[in-house]
């Protein structure tokens, strides 16, 4: 059961990013060994991307989670209800 207002959609979002991550870095790994890229180039360039990959989903989520609890508003001094 869903709780309305409720932080579910915190652990679909993170559920995705996790297999977003997963895909993009398997992507990445097959295309960097396609382009002949000896091991130690590939690892740094794989744990480039899941880094630079972590980081957009974790600045996102924080992004919706200021958004949906209502620190923005509060930020501004302005009092508005949180959004459901």
């Amino acid at each position: 059961m869903e709780n309305p207002g409720g932080t579910n959609w915190i652990a679909r979002f993170a559920v995705f990013g996790v297999a977003a991550v997963a895909v993009i870095v398997a992507a990445a790994w097959a295309a960097l060994r396609a382009f002949g890229l000896d091991t130690a180039g590939t690892v740094a360039a794989v744990l480039g991307v899941l880094f630079t990959a972590l980081v957009g989903f974790g600045l996102m989520g924080l992004v919706f989670y200021s958004d949906r609890s209502g620190q923005d508003e509060a930020a501004a001094g302005q009092q508005v209800e949180p959004r459901e």
